[in-house]
């Protein structure tokens, strides 16, 4: 699943409309796990979800988001319990069947994500609601997953027909096109989701261009240095050389082309677009600039990471993944000490993909102090929570021989 465009598990898809009669005292709570969720406090929400299904215990919408809430802190079983506790009160709650489809392809299932998207679907009435589009956007992505190409693309082809996420909808045809191994129709499909150049402008709408610009020439890059077609490196050196010739006008921009850069290896490069970007007030770039001075490796280098680390947790003090950055040049440092604290804050706002980063973090601490047992325990929590992390099953099973 690395490198691919995923469609993100974000607080705001718990929200599903509160149509619900009954307890006010249980409203009032469920609606303040909603603002906890949305604000990354998953372990709060995960509180008011409990309480507002104590006050009122028969709205399956609860258990729904309930189990929303455990999907998104990696929690797949207790996640699953909530969702059939849900369908057993409502065989046809659309929540309940949408949770259960993301819960399942978190977990591999991508055939089982499927039927449980289809059936969410065909509950609906009205099959150009917003709801329809959500549902078929995750299925087109589990299609995909599971192998079915031709329906991924036929989902696909109806949410870029209606104007949805047109953008990565079209990436996605791209990479069902390159899956089949027709890389000529990839690279024409993608090239659809480049926006116009916007010229020399520097206004807020060239800002969005620019970035969108470098977004999709990264995502193609990605999806073809992970390709084994034939004519797919030539593609991506022409796509590449197209990206280095871009001139950005806009902090965004400049922060977009610095990212293909470093995919690319050119560290110098990419330093020199991050650095004028953070400079321009883009506080996105500073953690790519922090990257940039550790890649360096002297020790004046690592104090501007740090500090660079420490300007954007003061600006953004719950953004779990720069506490998992600034842990891992820690680690770098040997500051083991350090770096364990700066993961235990972390902990507090992570959702599940950025916990795995914080629990692998963690795990390299530990295996570097000797403490093999403990190394070993945190990768299984990665691998309860991420089942196909091949690296961290590989790093599990090297310390399994060891111990």
């Amino acid at each position: 699943m690395k490198n691919r465009m995923k469609l993100v598990i974000s607080a705001a898809l718990l929200q599903a409309a509160l149509l619900l009669s009954g307890c006010s005292a249980a409203k009032d709570s469920a609606a303040a796990a909603e603002k906890a969720a949305a604000a990354g406090d998953l372990d709060r929400a995960e509180v008011l979800f409990n309480q507002a299904i104590a006050q009122e215990d028969d709205q399956p919408l609860y258990y729904a988001q309930l189990g929303m809430v455990c999907v998104m802190q990696g929690e797949y079983e207790e996640a699953q319990s909530c969702f059939d506790t849900a369908l057993q009160m409502d065989g046809g709650c659309t929540a309940a069947l949408r949770g259960q489809g993301i819960c399942k392809l978190r977990q591999g299932d991508a055939a089982g994500a499927v039927s449980s998207f289809s059936e969410a679907l065909a509950g609906l009435r009205n099959q150009k609601s917003g709801t329809a589009q959500d549902l078929l956007a995750w299925r087109a992505e589990a299609s995909r997953e599971a192998g079915e190409l031709s329906s991924a693309e036929a989902d696909c082809e109806t949410l870029i027909a209606v104007g949805y996420h047109v953008t990565d909808m079209t990436l996605l045809r791209g990479d069902l096109a390159l899956a089949d191994g027709d890389l000529s129709s990839a690279l024409e499909t993608w090239q659809k989701a480049l926006p116009e150049d916007s010229g020399k402008s520097k206004t807020k709408n060239a800002a969005s261009v620019e970035a969108e610009r470098a977004r999709v020439w990264l995502h193609m890059l990605q999806e073809l240095s992970d390709s084994g077609a034939d004519g797919a490196s030539d593609a991506a050196a022409q796509i590449l050389q197209e990206a280095q010739d871009s001139s950005p006008q806009t902090a965004e921009g400049l922060c977009g082309k610095g990212k293909i850069l470093l995919q690319a290896g050119d560290t110098d490069g990419a330093f020199a677009c991050f650095e004028q970007s953070y400079n321009d007030g883009n506080a996105d770039a500073g953690t790519y600039l922090a990257a940039c001075y550790r890649k360096r490796g002297t020790q004046a280098d690592y104090e501007e990471a740090c500090r660079i680390y420490q300007t954007l947790l003061l600006n953004d003090p719950g953004n779990a993944q720069i506490y998992a950055e600034y842990a891992a040049a820690k680690i770098e440092q040997e500051d083991y000490t350090g770096a364990q604290i700066l993961i235990t804050q972390g902990k507090e706002t992570a959702d599940t993909d950025e916990l795995c980063t914080l629990l692998w973090n963690e795990a390299v601490c530990a295996e570097r102090q000797r403490d093999y047992e403990e190394a070993a325990d945190l990768l299984r929590q990665i691998l309860e929570k991420s089942p196909e992390d091949s690296e961290a099953a590989e790093e599990l099973s090297y310390l399994e021989s060891r111990m």
